[in-house]
């Protein structure tokens, strides 16, 4: 398990990175997106993409530079719009062969990782929801040494620790996708969606999700 102190600098461990600045661009790699029935808007740091809930995503195909990492980290912000039924998927790659599903439940606001395998593992207590029409930072994080480990953390909190039962990653030729997944579709807002090659400290997570709320880029 590979955390850097806080207070370093982490953007080159960023490898890739989606502001949503009217494109689908990666702005740290070079997996560039291919956008379906994506619209712009108003983001809390800048640009956001709007998911319409039924045929909207970013694919980015094959991301090789994913493939194979143990210890990582996806942190985005996210705004759900409407009320939703049952569960949605905020991003998916690979599901039970390389990473995992992300997903909200809209009934609840809670949100769940789906690891390497059937197991739904829940991220946030009801006490953590996800309020409607409003920002919220998302990190997940995983380590893994020798079992699966999944981190959530809401705002910069960590929510909730444990081994997911997770299989150790593998070679995917899945493609990652944004605002799609193995459960729905998502349907509402996300920007300044990243990837680190790294796990995050709790620190540097409850860090980086403050300045974002506050409107902050960390990674101009």
């Amino acid at each position: 398990m590979m955390i850097i102190p806080s207070g370093e600098t982490l953007s080159s461990n960023i490898i890739s990175e989606f502001k949503f600045e009217n494109n689908v661009l990666d702005t740290a790699g070079n997996n560039n997106g291919t956008a379906t029935d994506i619209t712009y808007g108003v983001g809390l740091v800048g640009s956001s993409a709007i998911f319409n809930g039924t045929t909207s995503q970013v694919s980015f195909g094959d991301a090789n530079t994913l493939n194979g990492i143990v210890d990582c980290t996806v942190s985005f912000l996210a705004k759900r719009t409407v009320n939703m039924i049952g569960k949605v998927s905020a991003f998916d790659y690979g599901t039970y062969i390389s990473w995992g599903n992300f997903q909200l439940s809209g009934t609840t606001g809670s949100f769940y990782w789906t690891p390497n395998d059937t197991t739904q593992f829940r991220l946030a207590e009801m006490n953590n929801k996800f309020v409607l029409n409003e920002w919220q930072h998302v990190i997940i994080r995983r380590t893994y040494n020798p079992n699966e480990n999944i981190s959530g953390f809401s705002n910069g909190i960590l929510t909730h620790s444990a081994n997911s039962g997770g299989t150790a990653p593998k070679q995917s030729t899945a493609p990652f996708l944004i605002g799609n997944g193995y459960i729905g579709n998502w349907l509402g807002e996300i920007e300044n969606f990243r990837i680190w090659n790294i796990a995050l400290s709790n620190e540097q997570c409850l860090d980086i999700a403050a300045q974002e709320l506050a409107g902050i880029d960390i990674n101009p």
